[in-house]
């Protein structure tokens, strides 16, 4: 087996001039410090899932909107475009729920909203959707899905509460 012996005496700076960490080299105190601030910020930026583009406010009225809290997510095609900013109940009867997408994702007056479950824990989201029957025209901002186009979610205690009758038997 050949072993290659590294002449001491060669200079191991690239000829872009930055200079290389070498085996015997050491990160400053200063230098350690900033890499784990940059690498903590893309964590954050990536677990957080933050977005510091613009945005466009709408709502949709739900005849149920239980578990959707401030800061659930809204997706369309399971991607996340969106957060939900508040709910709020309007006559008793409904909520209504005011989300953002960004402002790179135009909603149409054909948009449905649906609440689904994001997990086990029992976590929701809101998904968009668009029926392909409907009008093309451009949801304006702040403009508000009605009740008929949305949908809440399984509501899972119906579900299985129509399974009881085969468990009696």
């Amino acid at each position: 087996a050949a072993t290659i012996a590294l002449d001491p005496q060669v200079d191991s700076t690239p000829a872009t001039g930055v200079r290389l960490l070498g085996a015997g080299d050491r990160l400053s105190p200063a230098d350690a410090w900033l890499i784990t601030l940059i690498a903590t910020s893309v964590l954050v930026v990536t677990i957080g899932n933050l977005d510091f583009g613009t945005s466009r406010e709408y709502k949709a009225e739900f005849s149920d909107a239980t578990g959707v809290v401030k800061g659930d997510d809204i997706r369309i095609a399971g991607v996340k475009v969106g957060t939900v900013k508040k709910v709020e109940i309007v006559e008793r009867t409904r909520a209504l729920v005011t989300f953002s997408v960004q402002e790179t994702t135009p909603l149409s007056r054909a948009t449905r909203a649906d609440i689904r479950y994001r997990n086990l824990v029992g976590q929701r989201y809101i998904s968009l959707t668009v029926d392909p029957a409907g009008s093309d025209d451009e949801l304006g901002e702040g403009d508000t899905i009605k009740v008929s186009k949305t949908s809440p979610a399984l509501d899972l205690t119906v579900l299985f509460n129509g399974f009881k009758p085969l468990f009696q038997a």
